[in-house]
């Protein structure tokens, strides 16, 4: 008698392993014909949908749809965008300290970058071949270089100059901006910051790439400019097929729907979304209407002296910045500080 609750507990437990490996099989079917606009977007969006099911699915059972799809592990993940093969690499910190003093230098005048004299300069080597791409009605700006020291373009976009004013006009409205990808949705306001300095960025890259045929390319930004780099790294990526090694961004606003995310994680191989505390901007646009944030995301504390590297498959893991409630983090000062690299045009 008393061996009989055992026995339908594990009756019980194998009827839910059938139906669940029954309905994990319908749902590689379901999604591979939903997103049969390439392999690429197929595996996106199947890895999306699984993500939604997490808590009905067991390790085991991912395990298992991974080897049917040939996934590769986020340790081992790699492109070979541009004829190179780029291998994932883990979290930096040394790299993300440079990439964020080369994004200070982008608040900078172009004349002072130019030169290389503006007061961040001196904190950073100069870049070579340095290009200022710029969206003058709108006040964006951005540089394009090679880093002897990354053998790598960087592609830097600085934020917003007065980052009250765009919070409050910020709007949350998605659009389809990419035929390949049909269902994928990103930030309008965003998509169109970045169409703007696009037909600079493209050959600005392009010719470096030239110049330097080893060369990677490395992607960063800085709140607005966090949003264009991912915008960017799309682009070079997955519609011009340039070897795009890392994103790092800097108080990243939320870009574009969960597709986005995943497409781009897949593209490329190092994304690294650095939040700092009770910064405000990474909770914008609200993700209840639609947008995810990417992975991976890597929490730093108050005073930057300790971090955490974040869920690799969830970009909104409440262990980190969505840790805090919605309206406690409400913070400007922890948007303009990072890594203790003053994100401004204040102190060029």
């Amino acid at each position: 008698m008393t061996r009989r609750p055992h026995a339908l507990l594990l009756l019980c437990a194998l009827c839910i392993g059938i139906h669940t490996y029954t309905a994990l099989a319908t749902r590689v079917e379901d999604t591979v014909a939903y997103a049969a606009q390439g392999e690429e977007e197929s595996r996106a969006f199947l890895r999306y949908s699984l993500e939604e099911e997490a808590i009905a699915t067991s390790p085991s059972w991912l395990k298992w749809l991974k080897n049917i799809l040939h996934w590769r592990g986020a340790d081992d993940k790699e492109s070979s965008n541009g004829g190179q093969t780029l291998v994932h690499q883990a979290y930096n910190e040394s790299k993300a300290v440079y990439l964020a003093y080369v994004t200070s230098v982008a608040y900078c005048q172009a004349p002072h970058i130019k030169d290389w004299s503006c007061s961040p300069c001196s904190l950073v080597q100069p870049l070579e071949g340095i290009r200022i791409v710029e969206d003058k009605k709108d006040n964006f700006q951005g540089i394009v270089g090679y880093s002897k020291e990354q053998n790598a373009v960087l592609v830097a976009f600085r934020g917003s100059m007065d980052v009250k004013n765009w919070i409050d006009n910020l709007t949350f409205v998605k659009k389809k901006a990419y035929p390949k990808y049909p269902n994928v949705l990103v930030h309008s306001g965003f998509f169109w910051v970045y169409m703007s300095v696009a037909e600079q960025v493209v050959p600005a890259v392009q010719e470096l790439l030239k110049q330097h045929e080893n060369a990677s390319v490395i992607v960063t930004g800085h709140s607005l400019g966090g949003a264009v780099a991912a915008l960017c790294s799309f682009d070079l990526a997955l519609l011009h097929e340039m070897p795009v090694q890392a994103l790092y961004t800097f108080g990243e606003p939320r870009v574009g729907n969960g597709n986005f995310s995943v497409v781009l994680n897949a593209a490329v191989p190092d994304v690294y979304r650095v939040t700092h505390f009770r910064d405000v901007v990474p909770h914008l646009p609200p993700s209840w209407i639609g947008f995810k944030h990417t992975t991976q995301e890597v929490f730093y504390d108050e005073y930057s002296s300790a971090y955490r590297v974040c869920d690799p498959v969830n970009g909104e893991d409440p262990e980190c910045a969505d840790s805090c409630s919605p309206f406690g983090c409400t913070s400007i000062v922890d948007h303009l500080m990072y890594l203790n690299v003053t994100m401004s045009h204040l102190i060029c």
